[in-house]
């Protein structure tokens, strides 16, 4: 049997945006000198509003100054898409891989991101899908998922936001991806559960009140869901399961890491060029 080609996965925890970026670029970097291997960061963020390079500040329905009453940041980034929410209880998955190994398949690429997304939503019992005209997971017309990318030199950045225990209130203040008809939605509103997320002091906009439940054909029996995910461990599970979907659907073997391991490995390589060329 072929060995499958290792991964890097940090999990990152919560991570400001413009850390994780900076971190992103320098990673980006090295990847393209072919100086590391593919890897891939799964964090969240606090509130955040990033905005892609064909976005239109018209999506943003707030005056930045009623997000700094909010706490929410603002973050015009190299990425496609439009405007689109970070915050707790989302999971981010930043993967920066080399896509000339994998036939240079941008259109595969992204379908890869979206399958591991619907598979993790199906270990709830959560039956997601694609949309013929917008990339993305979606439930009943709701946003269940998101992605993003920027892909320069082969090799990718930014990626993919799979909506967990989010506030959804926080995405009444812009038009989710330009979509001024769509919603966004959860996985703990998906499964009927009211959690509400706190960030420091602040409390939500307004206290969400979960949509009806999806018909039986996007949401299954939940009698099998164990007893762990009742007290509350919902986005611990689902980092696990995207985890584990990412290697399966990339067919590659995750190999742990943490953030001042990939700054230890940068400084060295830094440190090895800086030596070549003294």
């Amino acid at each position: 049997m072929e060995r499958r080609p290792p991964c890097l996965a940090a999990n990152l925890g919560i991570v400001e945006y413009g850390r994780a970026w900076e971190l992103q670029k320098k990673l980006h970097a090295a990847r393209v000198r072919q100086e590391i291997g593919d890897m891939l960061l799964l964090l969240e963020h606090p509130p955040t509003l990033t905005m892609g390079k064909s976005g239109s500040m018209k999506n943003v329905l707030a005056s930045r100054e009623r997000l700094a009453q909010l706490g929410i940041s603002l973050f015009l980034i190299e990425r496609g898409g439009d405007v689109t929410y970070h915050g707790p209880g989302q999971i981010v998955g930043y993967p920066i891989m080399d896509l000339k190994g994998r036939d240079k398949d941008i259109y595969r690429f992204v379908t890869d991101l979206e399958e591991v997304m619907i598979r993790t939503a199906r270990d709830f019992h959560v039956e997601a899908g694609r949309d013929p005209e917008h990339r993305g997971v979606w439930v009943n017309g709701g946003e269940l998922g998101a992605i993003g990318l920027s892909i320069r030199r082969w090799v990718s950045m930014h990626g993919f936001a799979f909506n967990v225990t989010t506030n959804l209130d926080h995405f009444t203040i812009i038009n989710p991806c330009g979509f001024s008809d769509r919603q966004a939605t959860s996985l703990a509103a998906l499964l009927g559960r009211d959690i509400s997320i706190y960030w420091g002091s602040r409390r939500p906009l307004r206290q969400h009140k979960p949509p009806e439940p999806p018909p039986q054909s996007s949401l299954r029996s939940l009698s099998w869901i164990p007893c762990c995910l009742q007290q509350g461990h919902l986005l611990e599970t689902a980092r696990e399961r995207v985890q584990s979907h990412f290697s399966d659907v990339f067919d590659v073997n995750i190999i742990p890491t943490t953030e001042e391991e990939l700054n230890r490995m940068l400084d060295d390589r830094l440190a090895t060029k800086e030596r070549a060329l003294s």
